[in-house]
């Protein structure tokens, strides 16, 4: 019991780091980021996908994350248009041609790696 009660005062004395935040303190205050293996599970069409890949924008967005995804349900086109469309907040055939194709050229060089949100 000792042992945890010491945990507990060094997460008090801010000893401990704290996963990532969005800044959304509604959702901070239930969800922190840990660079640590994760898996969301639930029923099939409940929206795990479009949920994580949500959380992977909005934390590379905020926090310059890189990100490794298997996803064997979806094809690779749809996590692409997906996440062309949280970036713009619009449907991918409401996004003007130029933002369109910000996104596109680098993922068509092969540079992807390169591409910052």
């Amino acid at each position: 019991m000792q042992s945890q009660l010491d945990y507990i005062h060094k997460i008090r004395n801010g000893e401990i780091k704290e996963g990532l935040a969005l800044g959304i303190k509604s959702f901070d205050t239930y969800f922190r980021f840990k660079e640590e293996f994760g898996v969301f599970l639930g029923h099939s069409n409940v929206g795990k996908t479009h949920y994580c890949f949500y959380l992977m924008f909005l934390y590379s967005y905020r926090h310059g994350l890189r990100w490794l995804c298997y996803s064997s349900e979806n094809e690779v086109y749809s996590n692409i248009k997906r996440i062309i469309e949280f970036k713009c907040g619009l449907p991918i055939n409401k996004i003007e041609e130029d933002e369109y194709l910000s996104f596109i050229y680098p993922l068509h060089n092969n540079n992807a790696t390169n591409h910052r949100f």
